[in-house]
């Protein structure tokens, strides 16, 4: 938007004259299946493309190539142009599906380079400065620890996102949103504090009562009872979850994957797990279990 925004008020190139120069662009085969979208003609409030998806990364890429042919013969949009090029090279180091040193080097560089030519351009051009720029300049070593963005899943973290908005909308608060949340952990926090030391019981039975099979006939005692999930000190332990028993470096661990959970008679909980090992993955940094056939282990919780 920005790139788009500078062609019409700087460049002096009609709206109508950057869509023709859009649609009539040579796209490739692949590119023409995700074609960006046209701008509409009040560009001066748009904050997003209208285009969603892939169409968004073709219009990027395509960018440098329609900038140079509308504004090269100008040279005061040098700047500009160069500006424009360096966000294209930048998108393109984050799509990559594989990072080594030296291209993690050239990835801080090139995020250097564009906080120094941002401060060159016009400002009423430029979206003002946000926590994502400055996340942003994290990128380099995060993906050095992560691995490279298109193989990390940030879904898991977004999905507290939905936590905020439905406290705002139950509270009726849409002006101090953060006293909303702040009170609501508060109150949770208070009552897992109450329970925790005044509850009649830390067990909490989830699933029904289930019989054991014959390969774990040694591990039950008198009056143990057998379950797939339960919820324990506030904590929900279940049938293929899996614990952390060891950490032998920061890329290895001893882990078990419960097999059955065990509530004694005295109210002590006991999981059966298999055991195995967790290794991190050299390329994309998460870990895989490899877990040993028949090694099972009972341990108390």
């Amino acid at each position: 938007t920005i790139a788009y925004k500078y062609i019409v008020f700087k460049g002096r190139i009609s709206v109508d004259e950057l869509n023709n120069e859009i649609q009539n662009f040579p796209y490739s085969a692949d590119e023409k299946k995700s074609k960006p979208a046209k701008l509409p003609n009040n560009i001066k409030q748009m904050k997003r493309m209208p285009a969603k998806g892939y169409a968004t990364v073709t219009a990027v890429r395509t960018l440098p190539r329609i900038v140079e042919r509308m504004l090269l013969p100008h040279m005061e949009h040098m700047i500009a142009i160069k500006f424009i090029g360096l966000m294209c090279e930048i998108l393109e180091l984050c799509l990559s599906e594989a990072f080594d040193s030296e291209l993690l080097d050239c990835f801080e560089v090139k995020l250097s380079c564009y906080f120094e030519i941002r401060q060159q351009l016009p400002e009423d051009i430029l979206v003002p400065l946000k926590p994502k720029h400055h996340y942003f300049s994290h990128y380099p070593s995060l993906i050095k620890y992560y691995g490279p963005p298109t193989s990390t899943s940030t879904s898991r973290f977004e999905s507290y996102h939905t936590k905020a908005v439905n406290i705002q909308g139950i509270s009726k608060n849409f002006k101090n949103v953060p006293l909303s949340v702040t009170r609501s952990d508060q109150y949770r926090l208070a009552s897992n504090i109450y329970e925790g030391l005044f509850g009649d019981s830390e067990i909490e039975i989830i699933s029904k009562e289930i019989l054991i099979s014959e390969e774990f006939l040694n591990y039950v005692l008198p009056n143990t009872k057998v379950f797939e999930s339960i919820k324990y000190k506030g904590t929900i332990y279940y049938s293929n979850g899996v614990l952390i028993l060891k950490s032998y470096t920061r890329d290895k661990l001893l882990v078990g994957q419960i097999s059955l959970i065990l509530v004694d008679e005295d109210s002590k909980v006991r999981v059966i797990v298999r055991e195995g090992l967790a290794k991190r993955h050299i390329l994309f940094k998460y870990f895989y279990v490899e877990l040993e056939d028949f090694n099972y282990k009972c341990i108390f919780l």
